[in-house]
């Protein structure tokens, strides 16, 4: 598969939508008669300087073997790029902006993307950013693709930074008896300096933490961190983090402000959730179109990855509307 055989195919249909590996049906099954332009063709690693610490990768490049390949030169992408296992693609992950637990530490994807290369649906080609580690003139396509949906243009090639993996983790939880004691709790472990790796929220009162360093440390880390926050943390033996890695529920950024009043209306909706990222985002399961009016009561933004529609709630289309005419002239990527 080839840049030129994707342009054709792009240029052959009116509508189309870009496909992986197909981990997240709300984003790719769109209404209509729609080409799947299917990028898991175009795959593979083309550019890994392990003491740069960046790599280049194809759209189509399975996760799980951009994963093993820095594993084998002890490094990785420390935003816990979910549905790894299930077999998510570099260019779905970076068209739906998914980040994992790990994002709490050292950020999302967006900050560690430095390159990319996209079609237009006019079939022009688009370079952004660089391979480097080190600031780029020009506009920062890369972020804008980021969270794009597939609907500014086909994702074609990225370059990452990564980091060194830690040599060893420790997962703890404790449990509150309360949300608002809780939500008390996550608030003071984000003020400690405590360098946590995860920080999540199992409603009401579930807090799990990660910890991550050298072996010899984290013991000792735990035991500080629960003197400090009075909390009576115990190390878990089954961490939740591959069971998150599979989440399809419906993505929702927050600040833990918002989380007393969601808690209300969630519950009263029957729907699960649990609050990651020390609570600043909220995944959900249940029918998007019952969340809808929750999200626009508290002009909240959703992405649901399994269930289409896959934007809920309340979109900011100002932004959008200006720059869709530019990457979309054609409106081949339209939702």
């Amino acid at each position: 598969m080839t840049i030129e055989t994707i342009r054709s195919a792009l240029l052959s249909s009116p509508r189309v939508v870009a496909v992986g590996g197909r981990t997240k049906p709300a984003l790719s099954q769109r209404p209509g008669d729609v080409l799947a332009l299917k990028m898991s063709g175009y795959a593979g690693l083309t550019e890994y300087d392990p003491s740069e610490f960046t790599f280049t990768a194809r759209a189509g490049t399975r996760l799980r073997d951009l994963i093993n390949a820095l594993a084998a030169h002890g490094q990785y992408l420390p935003f816990d790029p979910p549905l790894i296992n299930e077999g998510a693609t570099l260019g779905g992950t970076i068209a739906a902006g998914l980040n994992g637990p790990g994002r709490l530490r050292f950020g999302g994807l967006r900050d560690f993307i430095l390159g990319l290369v996209f079609l237009t649906s006019a079939g022009q080609l688009v370079r952004g950013g660089g391979k480097v580690v080190k600031n780029a003139a020009g506009f920062d396509f890369p972020k804008l693709l980021v969270g794009s949906c597939g609907e500014m243009g086909v994702i074609l090639e990225a370059t990452f930074k990564v980091f060194p993996a830690p040599r060893a983790t420790l997962t703890a939880e404790t449990t509150c008896a309360t949300l608002e004691k809780a939500l008390a709790l996550m608030a003071l472990l984000g003020r400690l300096p405590a360098d946590l790796d995860a920080l999540e929220l199992e409603p009401p009162g579930r807090v799990i933490i990660r910890l991550a360093g050298d072996e010899g440390t984290l013991a000792p880390r735990l035991a500080r961190l629960a003197a400090d926050c009075a909390a009576p943390f115990q190390e878990m033996d089954t961490p939740p983090w591959a069971a998150y890695a599979s989440d399809l529920g419906i993505r929702v950024p927050i600040n833990i402000g918002v989380i007393p009043y969601l808690e209300v209306a969630l519950s009263s909706l029957g729907m699960q959730r649990r609050y990651s990222v020390a609570g600043n985002l909220a995944i959900i399961h249940g029918e998007p179109e019952r969340l809808t009016p929750t999200l626009h009561a508290y002009n909240l933004a959703g992405l649901s990855l399994k269930d289409p529609p896959a934007k809920l709630g309340y979109w900011p289309h100002a932004a959008e509307s200006l720059l869709r005419p530019v990457f979309d002239p054609a409106q081949r990527f339209s939702a």
